[in-house]
């Protein structure tokens, strides 16, 4: 995925999760939102991603899907002991 359009798409996420903007869970392939997803964790914002592909309920695979839910889990137990 280009630069660009990886920025584009995890900054719509982020709107959509913090702001409850409009989210068209077809705007991208599962193979983006993963990569969209991977970048989220490099920004620090996989949890807030995380859960938006989650209750957007985004088709990503049982792999992909399995990764986000784990890293969400890994994200909440961190949470709870701050």
């Amino acid at each position: 995925m280009d630069t660009e359009k990886l920025r584009e798409g995890l900054f719509a996420l982020l709107r959509a999760e913090l702001w409850n903007e409009d989210f068209d869970a077809a705007m991208f392939s599962a193979e983006d939102y993963l990569d969209i997803f991977d970048e989220a964790q490099r920004q620090a914002v996989a949890g807030l991603v995380a859960q938006l592909l989650i209750d957007k309920n985004v088709p990503l695979g049982i792999q992909g899907a399995t990764k986000v839910f784990s890293i969400l889990d890994q994200v909440r137990r961190r949470n709870q002991y701050v």
